[in-house]
């Protein structure tokens, strides 16, 4: 389930990209898609409070903890200068200095690859420096464990994903599911897909 985005519009933002069109939002200056309801997957940029939607690139800005909407641009730089004009009135750092330099606004670096987990219902947790397993069940998350050791999470969740039916990462024998990640047995020995 895909959380929607909560939005406001700050005046300036509509139709300011170098195309001179509307920009693509709806009546409450949200984009359009966004304000129909219809989740978009944005992309990253290079810039704080930027996202690329399409080919257009949207400004944002988060005002008491809600993302703002600021409009929406042809270029990653043009999106980046609103959301600058915003955080400067706000005294925030921006993407760029006055004269066009550098400012002090950092992204956060993407999640380092080496912490992803190769398998389902496992992460890496920082606070306990291991292996998290865990599982969605009945509208909660049960947590399963921290292991040392990714397969052995992959394998303490494989342990209750059989039991609801559900995908699995390794195949009875212990080895990975060659399948899909669906293991190799029927639906009654709790190995089956979704």
């Amino acid at each position: 389930r895909k959380r929607k985005r909560a939005q406001r519009s700050v005046g300036g933002g509509q139709g300011e990209g170098a195309d001179g069109g509307d920009g693509g939002e709806g009546s409450d200056g949200a984009p359009a898609a966004a304000s129909e309801g219809v989740s978009i997957s944005p992309l990253r940029s290079n810039y704080v409070g930027v996202e690329k939607h399409g080919n257009r690139w949207h400004a944002y800005i988060s005002i008491d903890r809600k993302s703002t909407f600021l409009g929406t641009y042809a270029s990653e730089r043009e999106a980046a200068q609103r959301y600058d004009r915003e955080a400067r009135s706000m005294g925030r750092p921006t993407n760029f200095n006055l004269d066009g330099t550098p400012g002090d606004a950092k992204k956060r670096p993407p999640p380092n690859p080496e912490k992803q987990s190769k398998h389902t219902g496992v992460s890496w947790s920082s606070q306990n420096q291991g292996w998290k397993a865990q599982i969605g069940s009945k509208g909660r998350m049960k947590q399963l464990g921290t292991y040392d050791d990714e397969d052995e999470a992959g394998r303490a969740y494989d342990a209750v994903a059989r039991k609801l039916g559900r995908e699995v990462n390794f195949a009875v024998g212990g080895g990975e599911a060659d399948d899909g990640g669906t293991g190799s047995g029927s639906k009654a020995a709790g190995q089956s897909s979704k």
